[in-house]
């Protein structure tokens, strides 16, 4: 068998997701509360967009499995495996 196998496909696009995810929601709701918390700025949670913030989030998840699943393909592209029953 060549490339990773689907456990590993599975893995590294859960953690994409969460990374980027995870990332992408610290810069949307968090960086504007400690700006305004220790930069005395005036900036809405969320940069503005309410709800609308965790849509760009997901989309960011989403990118983020679809990064880190390419690049395990391009890793594992000329691995060859053997497994026994």
């Amino acid at each position: 068998m060549y490339g990773a196998t689907q456990g590993e496909v599975a893995e590294a696009s859960k953690i994409g997701a969460g990374v980027f995810g995870v990332a992408s929601l610290a810069l949307i709701y968090a960086a504007p509360f400690f700006l305004n918390k220790y930069a005395s700025t005036d900036i809405q949670v969320g940069w503005g967009m309410g709800f609308y913030g965790l849509g760009i989030a997901a989309a960011a998840a989403v990118v983020g499995a679809y990064k880190f699943t390419s690049d395990l393909h391009q890793r594992k592209r000329s691995s060859i495996r053997t497994f026994r029953r």
